[in-house]
Parts: structure tokens; sequence; C-alpha cells
């Protein structure tokens, strides 16, 4: 993962611009918010920002590619920057309905944020 540069165009026009599909609230004040992007020659990416991360610094990763759930993707890599991960992450379409709060929004709770490996 990479650490976020404001200044950069395309994550300001991103982040300013749209609303996050997902937006994941996890223990210890972080956030995951993910964002799809433009098309390219490979379709739609997902861009994965991660909050709250260190010193209350924001990183940053941006799928690429095809044939593959980009969303999971993006979200095992903030997890494995963390270190940790909800309760029965590896079955992605099965645990994220118990985190549902509403809308686009979840929320894992502390008795199901686990060491990742």
């Amino acid at each position: 993962m990479k650490k976020v540069n404001w200044q950069s165009s395309r994550i300001r026009n991103l982040v300013d611009g749209s609303t996050p599909f997902m937006e994941i609230a996890l223990p210890e004040k972080r956030t995951i918010r993910l964002w799809w992007t433009r098309g390219g020659a490979y379709g739609p990416q997902v861009m994965a920002i991660l909050y709250g991360h260190g010193d209350g610094e924001a990183l940053y990763t941006l799928t690429s590619g095809c044939g593959y759930s980009k969303t999971h993707a993006a979200l095992e890599e903030c997890f494995m920057e963390l270190g940790r991960a909800p309760r029965g992450f590896k079955h992605l379409n099965q645990y994220l309905h118990s985190y549902l709060v509403g809308g686009n929004y979840y929320r894992v709770p502390v008795k199901d944020w686990l060491a990742y490996k």
C-alpha cells in the first residue's frame, strides 16, 4: 500500500467527486473506504483508502487486471497491512451481511476483529 498524496488530482477527484460504494468502520478508529474508478483496458478498478493507520496517515491501494473479485482483493490488501481482519473474511459474500449497518456502511465490532495471517 502507498501513502495517500492528497495533492494528486486522481485521488482528489475520486474522493471529492463520488460516494464510496463501501465503507467499513473498524476498531481503533480506522476506516476503509472503497470506490470504483473509471474503466480502463481491463474495466473499472477498485481504489481502497485505509484511514487512521499508524499516526493517522491514510494509505491506498488500486486493483488492476480482470477475472477476480476486485473488492475482495482490495480489502485483503488493507487487512494484510493491518495484520487483522473481521471474522470470516475468507468468505466475503457470507460475512458482510452480518456487519451491515445500512446502505453501504458496515461496522466490525471489537469481538470480531481477529489476527490475520
